[in-house]
């Protein structure tokens, strides 16, 4: 004769206060580990941008020593004063690349920044620089928390050549000078002077 208590060969089911324990235990990791697994994301995207942005600059500082006499056609489209005839910028965020001028778009081009054959497929901002939207470009700004955007900056005076970099965890066009020092020493390079502007998301 079978015992009543094994149920007639069945397994027993979990009773509803086991079933709210697993329930409270499974939230408590959650509620640690998602967190965390956040982080693990960010600090990620961070360095995948830390890492364009030094492809970026590795890029320019080859071209530019190869043939320095071209660095006038690299000035800055937003002020026709001599002092920023020998000024040029990379600026990237979620949407969109941004150059100072063409000649660096040819540039980023050869590094694979921008896609084959699509330097000179651009639309002009604001009558001002040539920008390439994200489908001709195979880099973008991933970060979301640390910075939302970021810029390469460089200046060519003197006969010699600085990089700066510029970022922001803000969308308008305010400077951010503190995530510009962030970024900068991630890079392990100075963050953008007073000088320098970031562009306005569009």
């Amino acid at each position: 004769m079978k015992n009543f208590s094994e149920n007639n060969g069945k397994p027993k089911g979990f009773t509803l206060v086991e079933l709210i324990v697993v329930i409270a235990i499974i939230g408590i990791l959650a509620s640690v580990l998602v967190p965390s697994i956040a982080g693990y994301i960010e600090k990620a995207k961070n360095t995948a941008d830390i890492s364009n942005a030094r492809q970026i600059t590795n890029a320019l500082q080859i071209a530019i020593a190869i043939s320095p006499d071209t660095i006038i056609n690299h000035d800055n489209p937003w002020d026709d004063s001599p002092s920023n005839k020998d000024h040029g910028y990379v600026y990237v965020d979620d949407n969109e690349v941004r150059v100072s001028n063409i000649a660096i778009a040819d540039i980023l081009e050869e590094e694979g920044i921008i896609k084959n054959g699509y330097a000179s497929e651009y639309k002009v901002r604001q009558g001002k620089e040539a920008t390439y939207s994200a489908d001709k470009v195979n880099v973008l700004c991933k970060s979301r928390k640390k910075w939302q955007r970021y810029q390469v900056n460089f200046v060519f005076r003197n006969g010699g050549l600085e990089f700066s970099y510029s970022a922001t965890k803000t969308l308008d066009i305010s400077k951010d000078a503190v995530t510009s020092e962030k970024f900068a020493n991630m890079i392990g390079g100075q963050p953008g002077t007073s000088e320098i502007s970031l562009g306005g998301k569009n």
